[in-house]
């Protein structure tokens, strides 16, 4: 499953990935968790969930954000631009502070330096791939997406 973990986030950002210490391959996940939640044991029952997803099929935030300094691909929005890219708008290059690498996966960033998500550079130009404005869309809320 490492290795998995590893092609992927290569794939998406050119990049071999760091991973935390504290982590744990779970349902199919990797899992950032405490020392107390690795040794949970339950008398009767089974655990279906414990920790923080930080990968199941693509890397999640936290990951992303923990590997922040190796990625060299990414772009820094103005403040509407990044109200607007968490409403799954179109990245226009007017809104474009700094634009750093040759992608094709980019880490969108606002001014205050706090990811919001990956865009993607296609032909007509840069694509919103994922956000966190995912999360407020109630009818995606069916498992995490970034």
């Amino acid at each position: 499953m490492f290795e998995d973990i590893i092609k992927s986030f290569k794939e998406e950002f050119s990049v071999e990935p760091s991973i935390p210490k504290n982590t744990e391959i779970f349902n199919d996940s990797l899992i950032l968790m405490s020392e107390e939640l690795k040794n949970l044991k339950l008398k009767n029952g089974q655990i279906f969930s414990k920790g923080l997803i930080i990968f199941k099929k693509k890397a999640f935030s936290y990951l992303i954000d923990f590997n922040r300094k190796k990625l060299t691909n990414y772009l820094v929005l103005n403040e509407k631009s990044s109200f607007l890219f968490t409403c799954n708008r179109i990245i226009f290059q007017k809104g474009v502070n700094e634009l750093k690498g040759k992608g094709p996966n980019f880490i969108v960033l606002n001014e205050k330096s706090e990811i919001l998500g990956i865009a993607v550079r296609e032909k007509t130009g840069l694509k919103n791939k994922v956000n966190i404005g995912y999360y407020l869309n109630q009818d995606r809320m069916k498992e995490p997406v970034f």
